[in-house]
């Protein structure tokens, strides 16, 4: 499990994440962590968190954002909260690299998804955007988590559907929700 400060690299596309505050350590009322993304590389779909309020703060760079179809760019110092259960987008701005701190209230299974997709990037078994792979790891993943983020398409009935019934399939299979990020030493 993710501890304070640990540092978790994807080495296909340079994204790196560090843990500033865990679940466990704010007894689960937030989850906060600084993702440094460089130029040019994606970031995740449009995508809704249905029980969490998400903040972010750029700490360097600029980002693009569209929150419910309403559209901005931040630069550093600036601050946006996405109420829950509001589809928004990112997207990196200019060449250079963007450093965001976002915290994600309450923390609920965050940390968890976040540590699982550094994990399988670290492993191999992701693309370049963070999407495992394998589409029966990527229903238990989804089935680890479920209920607490949603792509805006393909409808949610969809995902909900992939998350319960082909994620079960996967578990019983022994894939795992969650995969602990591999440490050195």
């Amino acid at each position: 499990m993710a501890k304070p400060d640990d540092i978790f690299e994807n080495p296909h596309n340079g994204n790196k994440l560090q843990f500033l505050i865990t679940s466990a350590e704010s007894k689960g009322e937030v989850v906060k962590v600084q993702i440094w993304t460089p130029s040019g590389v994606p970031m995740p779909p449009e995508h809704i968190h249905p029980l969490q309020t998400d903040s972010m703060e750029i700490i360097q760079g600029q980002m693009r954002v569209n929150i419910d179809g309403h559209e901005q760019v931040l630069s550093a110092g600036e601050t946006i909260v996405v109420p829950k259960n509001t589809p928004h987008q990112t997207w990196t701005v200019g060449s250079t690299e963007l450093i965001v701190i976002h915290e994600l209230r309450p923390a609920l299974n965050t940390e968890v998804f976040f540590e699982t997709q550094m994990a399988l990037a670290a492993q191999g078994k992701s693309n370049v955007n963070g999407v495992p792979r394998d589409f029966l790891q990527f229903a238990t993943i989804l089935n680890e988590n479920y209920g607490q983020l949603f792509v805006t398409n393909p409808p949610v009935p969809v995902q909900k559907f992939v998350a319960k019934v082909i994620g079960g399939l996967g578990k019983l299979l022994g894939y795992k929700g969650y995969v602990p990020f591999p440490r050195q030493g």
